[in-house]
């Protein structure tokens, strides 16, 4: 049986990657879908370290230009 791959998208990927990062530093979720909770909300308020603040930062910035290539390329990350 042959597996379909599914395009590889990098607005879900950061969203995994920001997921993981709140776990390895026991960081609190603060709803039940995490994921979707974090991309729209994501902030320094929950990091207990300036290192952490740090990488949320960057992280966010990052995000924005992910999401806003996404909305040039006609795929709005809302829509997803």
């Amino acid at each position: 049986m042959e597996q379909q791959k599914s395009k590889f998208s990098l607005f879900w990927f950061m969203g995994d990657i920001l997921v993981n990062f709140y776990d390895k530093n026991g960081l609190e979720h603060k709803c039940g879908n995490e994921t979707l909770c974090e991309l729209m909300s994501s902030d320094d308020r929950d990091a207990k370290t300036e290192k952490q603040i740090k990488w949320l930062r960057r992280w966010n910035r990052i995000y924005e230009e992910v999401d806003y290539r996404e909305e040039e390329r006609g795929n709005p990350s809302w829509a997803k």
